[in-house]
């Protein structure tokens, strides 16, 4: 039985820094965030005939707890979820060159983004608020050389989590 690929792995202490975001109604500081604990990933990992039949890019996400960068000892706690490109199965070993073809031009539009951007531009005060988000593309020592990775970033809560 062949065990779920992990992509996101070892980022514990990794600091994820985000831009300022300036466009009303957002108004986000640019900030900087430690990564402390993976909490899941689950991996979309697709073949070249998923591909062909239109199935999407494959790709991984996963879920992050995080706290603020410059206050070490700051109770605050949020949660970074991580969208990232990965290559197509049976790729993985490629030349960079052959695994940055695979990489799409307009990354998808993760629903996750579109229900926290629209919940704030409401003024819906019964989830938990949008801190952040930040898209970038891959590094050419990267799985997928010019890839996604959006990056979302909200608070964490009272209570227990359902999916995590």
């Amino acid at each position: 039985m062949d065990l779920p690929m992990e992509y996101l792995t070892d980022l514990e202490g990794t600091q994820v820094t985000f831009d300022a975001v300036t466009e009303p109604p957002f108004n986000f500081p640019a900030q900087k965030w430690i990564i402390l604990e993976k909490l899941g990933e689950e991996s979309n990992y697709l073949t070249k005939q998923d591909i062909a039949a239109e199935l999407g890019p494959s790709d991984t996400s996963g879920s992050f707890l995080c706290r603020p960068a410059s206050e070490e000892d700051d109770n605050r706690r949020a949660f970074l979820r991580i969208y990232q490109q990965v290559p197509i199965a049976g790729t993985e070993t490629k030349k960079a060159a052959i695994r940055a073809r695979q990489a799409v031009d307009t990354p998808p539009n993760h629903p996750e983004l579109i229900a926290f951007r629209t919940f704030m531009k409401l003024n819906c005060d019964v989830v938990p608020r949008l801190l952040g988000y930040q898209q970038r593309q891959q590094d050419h020592d990267e799985g997928v050389p010019g890839g996604y990775i959006p990056y979302i970033l909200w608070e964490e809560v009272a209570g227990e989590s359902l999916n995590f």
